[in-house]
């Protein structure tokens, strides 16, 4: 018995869906313009600066979430974007606004097994008004701060996998 594949769906994930005759292979994971890839994911500065909650909101609209790196390598790709676009200081994920000293990165609690790269004596709340985190792209190390002050954001969403009709 023999099967030939006479439709497929031409997916660009996370909304954009049409059909396509003939076969379809995934060509490679992507970024939307003005993104940049590094592993399996996505990157971009905010256009703007703004306060930490008006960055989450600026990320969200943007299609992907506040970022707050997990890794050494990750914490060194991102400041070298932040560094590439003349940034001195960008807004983290991760901030204590809930409990004084508890950390949280993207809803995850910073604990002994989690990545974090603070300045020598950071995070350190100075005049009980610093529970959001910022990078500094220079030096790669975190530092806590009031959550008024205005920066532009890391911004992260997953690469998409692109697929397509070839062209004949």
């Amino acid at each position: 018995m023999f099967f030939e594949i006479v439709s497929c769906v031409v997916v660009s994930l996370p909304v954009a869906l049409a059909w396509s005759s003939g076969p379809c292979p995934i060509i490679a994971d992507g970024c939307p313009s003005m993104w940049q890839h590094w592993n399996d994911s996505c990157y971009r500065l905010t256009a703007d600066g703004n306060t930490y909650n008006a960055s989450l909101a600026a990320c969200q609209d943007m299609g992907g979430k506040m970022a707050a790196p997990r890794s050494h390598d990750e914490n060194q790709f991102v400041s070298s974007l932040a560094l590439s676009a003349g940034q001195s200081w960008v807004w983290l994920a991760c901030d204590d606004r809930d409990v004084e000293g508890t950390w949280h990165c993207n809803g995850q609690e910073l604990t002994g097994e989690t990545y974090e790269n603070w300045y020598g004596g950071e995070p350190n709340n100075s005049g009980s008004n610093e529970d959001c985190a910022q990078l500094n792209p220079s030096t790669t190390k975190w530092n806590d701060i009031s959550c008024e002050h205005i920066y532009r954001a890391l911004c992260i969403q997953k690469s998409r996998k692109i697929m397509y009709k070839p062209t004949q």
